[in-house]
């Protein structure tokens, strides 16, 4: 999953981070062995993030 935090590099990726720790944390069936990257997107509004998930199945 890649996760793009509003702001500059700093704020914008550790928002992003925070955002995975949550997701993780909530929902730890679907999320607890998601690889997961932080980024920043300095084109979206304040206080936002937008979520790129991308989903593999294995048998």
């Amino acid at each position: 999953m890649l996760t793009f935090g509003a702001g500059d590099a700093s704020m914008g990726s550790g928002l992003a981070r925070t955002m995975n720790r949550h997701l993780r944390a909530a929902y730890p069936k679907v999320f607890s062995r998601a690889v997961m990257r932080d980024f920043h997107d300095g084109a979206l509004s304040p206080g936002t993030a937008r979520l790129e998930i991308y989903l593999f199945t294995g048998e």
